[in-house]
């Protein structure tokens, strides 16, 4: 287990590190000039980024849920999307690394699956969805050559796809899940890319529709190549929920296609707290679905 004194420093380090960001940030960039593009957004555009972050929600947690129970969880789609609701708004306000995707491994785990192989789905999981990002990746870099290498590209599809069959050989040797993992695992894997896809394609839609808006000299593909970036900055584990990490990659990415620095942090800002109203909302839904469900 965890050393809790080891979790509290863990803890500490992150929050020093997002005040740390917002100080460079500040001292870097006209912090009133992103308040300014932030108020420039429409209410009912901001309502649609949360239906569509809440979307992505949903579709990560019928991915998750997929691979689950193809392993033998007894987990219901309404549960694993409780559980990604509440993990998704912990990892965005809590500085803990068991939110996000380490949090609902561990909880998950109530349904019937052993320690390794609710790690192994967690894995997976998240994987294949860097393999699905790499794709993205590769097709807006073949429509949008100019911004981004083929070569450099197509590195970031090899490598977690390499990853993504490497688990799926070392799990089929593995005794233990020999049973478990078979075609029907295989066609499940399958399904878990497609919705990958789609998630990653919903995150860059509200991207765009932030730069749309704002007339920002951006294009679809434009986006397609460089908001993965910004997506895997908010992954790293040096910041509370990617705050900071995530505006500081979307200011270097999208400056590399002439974007000004204040827009794409209100960009990546805006994108944010869509996540987390909708993560908010979501969990409250879920939440007092599952007491009334519980209830009858």
């Amino acid at each position: 287990m965890t050393d809790p004194r080891h979790a509290r420093k863990r803890a500490l380090l992150r929050v020093f590190s997002l005040i740390l960001l917002l100080g460079i940030a500040a001292s870097l960039i006209d912090l009133s000039e992103v308040w300014v593009r932030l108020r420039a957004i429409p209410i009912w555009i901001f309502a649609v980024m949360v239906a569509i972050q809440a979307g992505i929600v949903l579709i990560l947690s019928w991915r998750f849920a997929n691979l689950a129970r193809s392993v033998g969880a007894d987990l219901r789609l309404s549960e694993a999307t409780r559980l990604t609701f509440l993990t998704t708004l912990g990892n965005l306000l809590l500085p803990t690394g068991l939110a996000g995707d380490a949090g609902r491994v561990l909880l998950v785990r109530k349904y019937g699956l052993s320690l390794s192989t609710a790690m192994a789905v967690g894995v997976f999981d998240r994987i294949i969805g860097l393999a699905a990002l790499g794709a993205i990746v590769l097709v807006g870099a073949i429509a949008a050559a100019s911004i981004l290498p083929i070569y450099v590209a197509l590195a970031a599809f090899v490598v977690p796809t390499t990853i993504t069959v490497a688990i799926l050989i070392w799990w089929q040797r593995s005794a233990k899940n020999k049973a478990a993992l078979g075609p029907a695992f295989l066609s499940v894997a399958g399904l878990s890319a497609a919705l990958s896809i789609f998630a990653h394609l919903a995150s860059i839609l509200i991207a765009y529709l932030f730069f749309l808006e704002q007339g920002a000299p951006v294009g679809f593909f434009g986006v397609l190549v460089l908001f993965p970036a910004v997506l895997l900055a908010a992954t790293l584990p040096i910041s509370v929920g990617g705050w900071g990490t995530r505006e500081f990659a979307a200011a270097a990415a999208f400056a590399t296609i002439g974007v000004e620095a204040p827009t794409a942090i209100a960009m990546a800002v805006i994108f944010g707290l869509s996540q987390a109203v909708a993560a908010a909302i979501g969990s409250a839904a879920t939440t007092l679905f599952s007491q009334t469900d519980a209830a009858r």
